[in-house]
Parts: structure tokens; C-alpha cells; sequence
């Protein structure tokens, strides 16, 4: 990975060694972001890069927060950070942007003391992204993260199903959908995959919160996309989570509307649950294939959407 030729991204690097967050280095980046649009944007994506070729996401992911955070009296504005999250994906970065996107995703605890991982910043990030018009970038970052097997990465991995179930439960379902629909692109619509989404889905389905799978089931459905298949979806539910789970959607999609426990968009309550590694199988492949036919959790405890928000 080749460093930008960017003076200004070793001078917040340097910054940021020397004297944290609040040094003027980082001070001139975030006038830069907010002043000049597009270029800002860009200028925030090489520096983003940089700091992760200096083996620090965690900054970069910082300087992300700080970007898209209130100024001014103004609500969050995502723009400038999806803006520069594109343009890595875009600039051949894919895997730096994964990178960010790791550290954008925080560990806080309850107040029963027990960890957990809030997916709201993240799923918020890749929802605008969406929305911005750069779906197949945010797909990209959220496949990424789902393929990597590495120890560190499959920490991360098991959290994808909660990006789209917290904006489900934010009223974002529209964004969940798209995002769920890049998820089954394997070679943009010509060839459609349902193994990564039926992952996903199972896993809903194990932690109880099948009017998640069943709610991006019935907004595809709804958008009559000539390409989508619901009974090779449910069979592909079925391949991770056996019959019942694809059973459950299933019988959720057909079941009285209204009911749901995110109905008007608030996050439900929940107590922690546990996201679990595939049960087998390589990315996009049903776990079946290897004989797994039931899902199992053991990761740390994980409450959609977080504390506070």
C-alpha cells in the first residue's frame, strides 16, 4: 500500500503524536473537512489512510468521530466521513477502510459490568453511505469485514447481522435492506449469492430477533427486484440454522403485521446477546456443506444499537 503524497496527513500524524487530539494539526484537517466539500473529504480519506499505514486505525477512527460529530449547535453529519470511507474503497484502500471501520465499532460496558460491542456509529456510517449514493462501497467495507478470517477480524466478523438489525431498529430499513442486497451481489446482479445474508439471517433467528430477518425479507419482496428469489433466501437460512430458522422468517413474514418489537423505529429493549462465528464453510458458502446444521455463540455479549443513543 503506497502512502499518500500528503503534507498534511504526516502533519496530523505528527500532531496527533505530539500533542493529541486537540493540537492544531488536527484543527486544520476538521476546518478542511468542513469547508471544502469534496476536497476536504478526499483529504480526510488520504490522511485515514496514512495513519492506518502507520498502524494506527485507532486514530483514524478518532478523527472520524470528531469529523461527523455536533459543530456548531448542528445534529451529527455523516457525509464528510462516508465521503472519505468511498473514496479508500475507490483509491484500491479497501482493506484500510476495513481497518477504520474496526475501530469505528467500540467496546463499552452496562451497567451490569458486562461487555459489549455498540454497532450504532458503524451501522450509521455504512446507512449514509447508502443514502449518499455509495451503496456498493458501504457493501464492499461490510463483506470485508464479514471475509476476514484473521483473529483479530473474526472479533468483528460475527457483529455483521447487528449493523443491519440496529438500523432496522433506528427506522432505517431501507438502508438495512440495501445494504442486506449488496450482501447477495456476487457479481453485481448478474450472479446473485444468498449464503452471506443467510448467515446473517440464521444468526437473527438464534438470537431471537427474527422480525429483523423477516423485515429486510418483506422490503425486498415489496420492491419486486426481478433477481430476488425468497425461497432460495429461506434455503439458504436453512443451509446455516436448519429448518426452524428458516421456518421462523418464514412464519414471522406471514404472521399479523404491526407486532414487531421495533415498530416506530426505537430501538427494542434487549438484554445481551451473543454473536457467534459461522458454523463452518467458507465466506458466502452454506455452513451445511460441511455438515453444520446449528449455529453456535460464544462471543462476547452484544446489545443492538448501544446505551445512550
Amino acid at each position: 500500500m503506497a502512502a499518500p503524497d500528503n503534507e498534511i496527513a504526516e502533519q496530523v500524524y505528527k500532531g496527533i503524536e505530539d500533542e493529541g487530539f486537540e493540537g492544531p494539526a488536527v484543527d486544520t484537517l476538521l476546518h478542511l473537512v468542513r469547508t471544502e466539500a469534496g476536497a476536504g473529504s478526499e483529504l480526510l480519506g488520504d490522511v485515514l489512510v496514512y495513519l492506518v499505514q502507520k498502524e494506527h486505525p485507532d486514530w483514524a477512527a478518532e478523527i472520524c468521530r470528531m469529523a461527523w460529530a455536533s459543530h456548531k449547535g448542528q445534529p451529527p453529519d455523516f457525509t464528510a466521513v462516508c465521503t472519505a470511507l468511498a473514496y479508500v474503497v475507490d483509491m484500491s484502500q479497501l482493506q484500510a477502510a476495513v481497518k477504520v471501520c474496526h475501530f469505528i465499532l467500540q467496546m463499552k460496558e452496562n451497567t451490569q459490568g458486562a461487555y459489549y460491542f455498540d454497532c450504532y456509529d458503524i451501522s450509521f456510517v455504512l446507512g449514509n453511505m447508502v443514502e449518499g449514493g455509495m451503496p456498493s462501497q458501504a457493501g464492499a467495507i461490510l463483506y470485508s469485514i464479514y471475509c476476514d478470517d484473521s483473529s483479530q477480524g473474526q472479533m468483528y466478523q460475527e457483529l455483521v447481522p447487528y449493523v443491519l438489525g440496529t438500523l432496522i431498529d433506528y427506522g432505517k430499513v431501507s438502508w438495512a435492506t440495501e445494504l442486506s442486497k449488496q450482501l447477495m451481489y456476487a457479481d453485481g446482479e448478474a450472479a446473485i449469492d444468498y449464503g452471506v445474508v443467510g448467515w446473517c439471517m440464521a444468526q437473527m433467528v438464534y438470537n431471537g430477533r427474527s422480525d429483523w430477518a423477516a423485515c429486510i425479507c418483506d422490503a425486498i419482496r415489496a420492491q419486486k427486484t426481478t433477481w430476488y428469489n425468497q425461497g432460495a433466501l429461506l434455503a439458504a437460512i436453512e443451509s446455516w440454522g436448519g429448518p426452524s430458522a428458516s421456518q421462523t422468517v418464514a412464519n414471522f413474514m406471514l404472521g399479523p403485521k404491526g407486532d414487531s418489537p421495533t415498530k416506530g423505529g426505537a430501538p427494542a429493549p434487549a438484554g445481551p446477546m451473543h454473536a457467534g462465528p459461522r458454523p463452518g464453510g467458507s465466506p458466502g458458502k452454506p455452513g451445511a456443506a460441511n455438515g453444520a446444521t446449528t449455529l453456535h455463540f460464544n462471543a462476547a455479549p452484544f446489545m443492538p444499537g448501544g446505551v445512550g443513543k
